[in-house]
């Protein structure tokens, strides 16, 4: 009898002080602006921390980082090295590696970090040739949730910089003949954070 009425009276009383409290332990697409602000910036710390590494040791035998961020480098190595940067070649080590850029689980076969990415590729090329058109007319909150989703660092950035930052994205990954993969978008959006950082 006693359980019956904690079930009907104290429980619903409970559940939302519980869901103030542990929002995190509830699985939800709503959080507030002050929980979306803490992922932002706990992923933004793991890209620099990336960033960093990518940096001390990166072989400019090829190029040098500064070249790889020019348009007309990034064309030539999507030319002459696609092989190590298209998704269905990568080895398992560098699938996590970019799956942790993007805040995605690690936990999962070779096969399942391969389609996550490239899902979020064939989303994001999508969004990108619609963004190309409307980029000036994104709000502030739309400018930052669209260059969280292409790891471009927002952290105390101006809006002005990541307007930039996104529109240099977008004009680099709808590049053809030939496009460029997304292994290299990611990594060369880690060397302009650690250029940017110096």
């Amino acid at each position: 009898m006693v359980p019956f009425f904690f079930l009907v009276l104290v429980l619903p009383e409970v559940i939302p002080f519980l869901l103030m409290r542990g929002a995190s332990i509830v699985p939800s697409t709503c959080i507030t602006e002050e929980e979306r602000d803490k992922v932002y910036r706990k992923l933004d710390s793991k890209r620099s921390q990336m960033a960093k590494e990518l940096d001390e040791c990166f072989d400019d035998s090829i190029c040098t980082k500064q070249e790889l961020l020019k348009p007309q480098k990034t064309l030539q190595i999507s030319t002459l090295h696609r092989q190590y940067f298209e998704l269905g070649l990568l080895s398992r080590s560098t699938l996590v590696d970019l799956s942790r850029v993007f805040g995605f689980s690690q936990y999962r076969t070779t096969r399942g970090l391969r389609k996550v990415l490239e899902r979020h590729h064939e989303y994001l090329r999508v969004q990108d040739a619609h963004l190309s058109t409307e980029l000036d007319s994104l709000s502030d909150q739309e400018l930052i949730h669209a260059c969280q989703e292409r790891s471009i660092r927002t952290t105390d950035v101006p809006i002005d910089k990541l307007r930039e930052e996104l529109r240099d994205w977008i004009q680099t990954s709808l590049m053809e003949d030939p496009s460029v993969p997304f292994g290299l978008l990611i990594i060369r959006q880690l060397l302009k954070q650690s250029s940017s950082s110096l």
